[in-house]
């Protein structure tokens, strides 16, 4: 500390915490000396030049007889008592801030769920169009991105996704989650089981011989396609799984990041919270992505005033996918109702049966088959109430802020709703406002489901009810939900004919190099090429005759092999196909593609009066829409070369396009994909061979895999 006492205004210096602090004196016209402060830091370096000043006349300095230093500090203490007054005043002014975006939150949350329901939002786009209805909604090549994975044992292809849960607005990242439901054992946070696969039908097991047994399972899935147990008593071997998507508000740093939910593909990229939303801002806004497709726009809010500091409490965002096994002895695949989207159907050409059968379909869940209105539990309610919350194991939760209890609705006396478990509808001991009181979740979302817990990690609602010269305080954690999948597991899950090593556990870094994966084996027909055993993440026990004419994959999402090749114990290769989670099988002889997953995502915006409408229009002129007559066209590749396995692809061309290349004009379209790829072509008709042919193949004028130039109509609804 130094005092320069030099000249008729001073200044001191010092310097503390790496930062420079001054404060000035002056003399008054009296000779009296002040002091002026105007701000904490200077009244730090107020309180060191008075220190100064006392040490000074400790010493008997003489230049200090004029100094009248009862007054300085007297000044400094209004000072000090000012900025005091001026601190609370800031404090009140940050107080209030903090709640107006507390509120301008809410009010956006309100704002959205008054305009559609929890659901489905939109995918990422993948294509576009001469009409707006060609354009990428929450279908682009699948509903919601689905895919295969088959290839992995429990992981069911799903990619990025916005979506919304009680007005909350995020996007994922890639999902492919995995089939793991809440722990049965424990209460930790986040603690899953494994989901059980089905057992093999004893009658396979019986049969002596590989064939037989192939023979005898396809009768499984022939019943299964048939829903009928008389034939085989499929239900035991074909066990329903409800998918669903949770999200909650979680206490977490900003400086830490945390994946709420296990996948063997895909992880968020980023070191914090903040890394992850600068990311994705940036792609945000300058239209960029990640290749990986691992970034998520998850919003961080404010949803409290800590009373002590008067701090706002700051609360993350997170999701996650997990299934539940459906108990039930039976559920039917016609509660599955198709949801017939002519943004869809109507530019593809596609029929009704088409739609269907494509993966852009996706279903509602209804055990009745008749239009009505609905009020308290559906079959899908009572699925639901069973899947607790983050708590896995719930004690008894309930909700009495009002007074008044919420209770099970599917009861006829007043038998107390545990919240700890997911719920849809509710009712109180007694009608309200309106006369009735059965009561449904949120104020208008037909889709949301919530169960309250005790996790420290999620951030508490804190609440305080006044009545009747009464308080009751609280602090409420919720968590919400959408169904978004029915998934049945089949018996092929589980079935291992030849009895192939698989080896336990996730970490494939920890398998053997010699077994199943190594930068040596592919899977090729060699012993020194195919898979020694399996894993997690190489799952092929299925033999490959239980198929015929294994096709590449649809998408290029999907990463299944056919026609892998594996050792088995005895070190006998093996041809087999994929075990996991299908979206549809390949083709069984006598039986045909067997769906195994039915999307029953919500839609956000059927929520809205506009889409209310359109669908009644829709269902008022069904057998008109369906009647209308779709110009399209459809074609195949002529096969490439047997030394790429041989395989073919198929586009489809609207009528006007048909006519404009009859009429000389030139045409870019894009292929389905087969073994793992799809094709680019310029296609044309040639007026010499009367026939249609591609000119250009990407950038060559061959495909590499050496299909044919012509291309063959297979199907066609033009008239002749």
């Amino acid at each position: 500390m130094s005092v320069d006492w030099s000249g008729t205004n001073k200044e001191y210096t010092s310097n503390r915490n790496f930062s420079e602090v001054r404060c000035e004196y002056f003399k008054s016209n009296s000779g009296t000396a002040m002091i002026g402060c105007v701000d904490l830091t200077c009244l730090a370096s107020a309180a060191f030049l008075l220190l100064a000043w006392s040490e000074l006349v400790a010493a008997g300095d003489p230049t200090l007889d004029a100094i009248n230093i009862d007054l300085a500090v007297a000044q400094l203490k209004d000072t000090l008592q000012g900025l005091e007054r001026q601190t609370t005043r800031n404090k009140l002014v940050v107080k209030d801030l903090t709640r107006q975006t507390l509120m301008n939150r809410f009010q956006a949350e309100e704002r959205i769920r008054s305009e559609g329901d929890s659901g489905i939002v939109q995918i990422r786009y993948d294509k576009l169009g001469s009409r707006n209805y060609h354009h990428t909604t929450f279908i682009g090549k699948s509903f919601v991105a689905v895919h295969d994975h088959s290839d992995t044992i429990d992981t069911c292809g799903m990619g990025e996704f916005i979506g919304i849960l009680n007005g909350v607005e995020f996007r994922t990242r890639h999902n492919d989650y995995r089939l793991v439901m809440p722990s049965r054992t424990s209460k930790a946070w986040h603690a899953y089981d494994e989901i059980p696969t089905p057992p093999v039908p004893q009658s396979v097991l019986d049969k002596p011989n590989l064939q037989e047994q192939i023979l005898e399972m396809r009768e499984y899935f022939r019943a299964f396609r048939d829903q009928n147990i008389t034939h085989r008593d499929y239900r035991p071997h074909f066990r329903p799984v409800l998918a669903y998507l949770e999200g909650a508000w979680t206490v977490s740093a900003a400086d830490t990041i945390e994946e709420s939910f296990d996948s063997d593909r895909h992880r968020l990229d980023a070191n914090s919270w903040f890394d992850m939303q600068e990311r994705i801002r940036y792609t945000s806004t300058v239209g960029t992505k990640d290749p990986d497709e691992n970034f998520a726009n998850l919003p961080t809010s404010i949803i409290g005033i800590n009373p002590e500091t008067d701090e706002p409490i700051y609360v993350q965002w997170n999701y996650r996918i997990l299934g539940w096994p459906i108990d039930l002895p039976d559920l039917p695949t016609k509660y599955m109702k198709f949801e017939d989207d002519l943004m869809v159907r109507y530019p593809r050409g596609y029929t009704l049966e088409d739609a269907r059968d494509h993966r852009t379909a996706h279903f509602r869940f209804d055990e009745k088959d008749m239009p009505r209105y609905t009020v308290g539990e559906t079959l899908l309610d009572k699925i639901v109430s069973k899947i607790p919350g983050k708590d896995n194991i719930p004690d008894l939760l309930t909700d009495d802020i009002f007074g008044n209890n919420l209770y099970h609705e599917g009861f006829n006396n007043l038998t107390l709703l545990n919240l700890g478990y997911y719920n849809h509808w509710f009712k109180h001991n007694r009608p309200g406002a309106m006369g009735t009181s059965v009561v449904l979740r949120g104020f208008s979302d037909a889709n949301t489901y919530v169960a309250y817990n005790t996790q420290p990690r999620v951030a508490p609602l804190s609440f305080t009810y006044c009545a009747k010269r009464m308080c009751n305080s609280v602090d409420t954690r919720v968590s919400w939900m959408v169904p978004i999948e029915v998934i049945y597991l089949t018996p092929l899950m589980t079935w291992n004919p030849y009895n192939i090593r698989m080896q336990e556990g996730r970490n494939h870094k920890a398998f053997p190099a010699k077994y199943a994966e190594s930068p040596n084996r592919d899977g090729s027909n060699h012993p020194d090429k195919a898979f020694n055993g399996t894993n997690f993440r190489n799952f092929y026990r299925t033999p490959s005759d239980f198929y015929e004419n294994v096709e590449g994959n649809e998408d290029p999402a999907d990463t299944a092999k056919s026609g892998v090749y594996v050792l088995d114990q005895q070190g006998t290769i093996r041809r087999c196909e994929a075990s996991g989670v299908f979206l549809k099988t390949p083709m069984i002889p006598g039986v045909g593609r067997i769906r195994l997953r039915y999307p029953i995502a919500p839609i956000h915006q059927y929520g809205s009066p506009v889409w209310k409408e359109l669908n009644a229009f829709k269902d008022t002129f069904r057998d008109y829409v369906n009647s209308v007559k779709v110009e399209a066209v459809t074609f195949e590749m002529s096969p490439a070369s047997a030394s790429y396995g041989s395989h073919t692809h198929m586009f489809i061309i609207t009528g006007e396009q048909y006519r404009q290349l009859r009429a000389g004009s030139s045409l870019k379209v894009e292929t389905t994909q087969a073994f793992a790829h799809t094709h680019s072509l310029i296609i044309i008709y040639n007026n010499n061979s009367g026939r249609f042919e591609y000119s250009r193949c990407g950038r060559k004028a061959r495909c590499r895999d050496e299909h044919g130039i012509l291309l063959n109509i297979v199907s066609s609804s033009l008239e002749d």
